[in-house]
């Protein structure tokens, strides 16, 4: 075990920094890697003695989330919590909920508690054991977790829970990624709650070690882990969320577990997660886990809150989607078709990983715009969305990422759980007035987007798919016009955009292999909003954040669209369609 002079020295946070509500099984507030960090651990249950940890879970995930990756932190000469907090204790020294109470009450109770003391990211790295999601209608205990998310104005980062992969793997494998069919397979691998939130961002796990090291005395050289670095971990749980909305969001590492000729569910120390342990004489501990990977987005999402306190929850959670990568493609999997393969890696991998420097980090090939809104119901805005010059030059790649997160209200009784959706188009090549008609008059139901969408580059020139859909627009449709009229107007993203609005929390990426038509210019991005059961008098608070990248070695485009956003803000104009983009 690591003794004490061995932790590097750890300072408190800032007095300023933002505050994490920890929802679990309480907090070692002594511990070296949290002294100073933790305001308060209570218990409000009087079935929880108090609110230090009695099993080592909640200061494991408490140190990933104030530290990230303890293997990496450690070698560091000075650590810094990146937040402080707030631990409220509902899990017992076995890491469960006490029978003696409603669990949903208790966990309804911490959340509300840990808000009122400042928290504004909360993490919840537990769940409902009994019942994964199988759908249609949302858990009670997921439905409250909405409930407080939009009352408190809270980020809220949950877990996907874990699976044995003893439950629907066969006795035997001898293939590395035979574990991901079986998973994609099985009835009961849905997400458990609160996972299934609608607001919060959830989150699956990943792997990232690519060999097993060992840990019986009797090791068998056939054992291997289960998928290789950047993979679904073998205990990870699946979506879709309910509605069908994309769950997780996220993902993370939270390790995983190996094989060989004795079993198909072994523990190895190489394949877990380092964080902070609470047995005597060892201040580390490794485990694995969905519970882990949550912490990571969470500390994220405290990381854009520590730059920018003022940013809403909204906000927060679009700028911590922005951040996110793929780490996998799925290429070992046997599946027909592309949209097939799409729906497996989205089910298992969301929208990607994430982190502090995808999230924020601009320079000069990367410019991040964010706007924040508040729309009215049935209604659309339209921002003019900047292109810089090096998109239209020949050689290398040009990417467009946009994220949107808003917060419906909710209502458990109703298969149509959100009040209302929130959809995102780019299209190109309009004027205001000819968006704002097209948009105004489309029928929601209008278009099934599966063959607009889905593609993350480009198969043909820009110049060749404009001119197909010049020619197109000749022709007047009668009626209202309909989006899937737009053709090439519409810039296609990586997911379909009826899929996307599914969910609270939406990222799309396109990836622009040849320069961009100087003729599609303008550019804007389309913010609709569509009501389900609301009142029409009610409207929609949404936050909008967008990234432009361009290969290093090509012109620099933040110089450009800094000094464009500054002259639009000089002129500002206002009108009821169209909003502004910030850098």
């Amino acid at each position: 075990g690591l003794a004490v002079d061995d932790i590097p020295r750890t300072r408190p946070p800032r007095s300023d920094s933002p505050i994490l509500g920890l929802v679990d099984s309480g907090v070692m507030s002594a511990h070296p890697l949290l002294q100073g960090a933790v305001l308060q651990a209570e218990a409000l249950s009087p079935h929880i003695a108090d609110g230090e940890d009695r099993h080592g879970h909640g200061t494991l995930v408490a140190s990933i989330a104030l530290h990230g990756d303890l293997d990496h932190a450690i070698t560091s000469a000075l650590m810094t919590p990146i937040a402080r907090v707030v631990s409220v204790a509902v899990l017992d020294a076995q890491n469960m909920f006490p029978d003696d109470s409603l669990w949903e009450s208790d966990l309804a109770e911490a959340i509300a508690y840990c808000a009122e003391q400042g928290a504004k990211v909360i993490n919840l790295s537990l769940g409902e054991l009994a019942k994964p999601f199988k759908g249609p209608r949302q858990h009670a205990a997921s439905a409250i977790v909405d409930q407080l998310a939009l009352q408190h104005s809270l980020v809220i980062v949950a877990a996907t829970g874990n699976i044995d992969p003893r439950s629907y793997l066969p006795a035997k494998i001898v293939d590395s990624a035979e574990y991901v069919a079986h998973l994609l397979e099985s009835k009961n691998a849905g997400l458990l709650a609160p996972g299934t939130s609608a607001l919060a961002l959830t989150v699956g796990g990943i792997t990232a070690a690519d060999a097993a090291g060992g840990l019986s005395s009797r090791e068998w050289v056939e054992r291997k882990p289960h998928g290789r670095s950047g993979w679904p971990s073998a205990v990870t749980r699946l979506g879709p969320g309910v509605g069908g909305a994309i769950k997780p969001e996220l993902v993370q590492v939270s390790g995983t577990l190996a094989f060989d000729p004795t079993g198909v569910a072994l523990h190895d120390n190489e394949l877990k997660v380092t964080g902070a342990g609470i047995r005597p004489g060892r201040l580390l501990a490794k485990d694995v886990g969905t519970s882990f990977a949550a912490p990571h987005v969470s500390r994220v999402a405290l990381a854009v809150l520590a730059r920018y306190p003022t940013f809403s929850a909204n906000l927060v959670r679009a700028l911590t989607l922005l951040g996110a990568a793929r780490t996998w493609n799925g290429a070992e999997l046997v599946i027909d078709g592309a949209a097939a393969r799409a729906h497996a890696l989205r089910r298992l991998g969301g929208f990607g990983s994430t982190s502090i420097a995808g999230a924020l980090d601009v320079d000069d090939h990367r410019a991040v715009l964010v706007s924040e809104g508040t729309i009215d119901m049935d209604a659309v805005h339209i921002y003019e969305l900047p292109i810089p010059t090096s998109f239209f030059e020949s050689g290398g790649v040009r990417t467009l990422d946009v994220a949107v997160a808003h917060d419906p209200p909710t209502r458990l009784q109703r298969l149509d759980y959100l009040g209302n959706k929130i959809e995102f188009h780019v299209v190109r090549g309009m004027t205001i007035d000819e968006i704002a008609e097209t948009f105004a008059n489309i029928d929601d139901e209008d278009g099934d987007d599966e063959d607009l969408d889905g593609g993350d580059d480009d198969e043909q020139s820009d110049d060749v798919s404009s001119a197909v859909a010049s020619d197109a627009s000749n022709e007047k449709p009668a009626g209202p016009p309909k989006i899937s009229a737009l053709g090439s107007k519409r810039v296609g993203f990586d997911a379909p955009v009826k899929l996307l609005s599914r969910g609270a929390n939406q990222r799309g990426t396109r990836t622009f292999t040849q320069k961009l038509a100087s003729a599609d210019a303008p550019w804007h991005i389309v913010i609709r909003s569509v009501n389900r059961w609301c009142d029409d008098t009610m409207n929609q608070d949404y936050a909008l954040a967008v990234s432009l990248r361009r290969d290093d070695d090509r012109t620099e485009i933040y110089a450009e669209l800094a000094a464009q956003l500054e002259a639009i803000v000089e002129v500002r104009i206002e009108i009821e369609v169209e909003a502004e983009l910030e850098l």
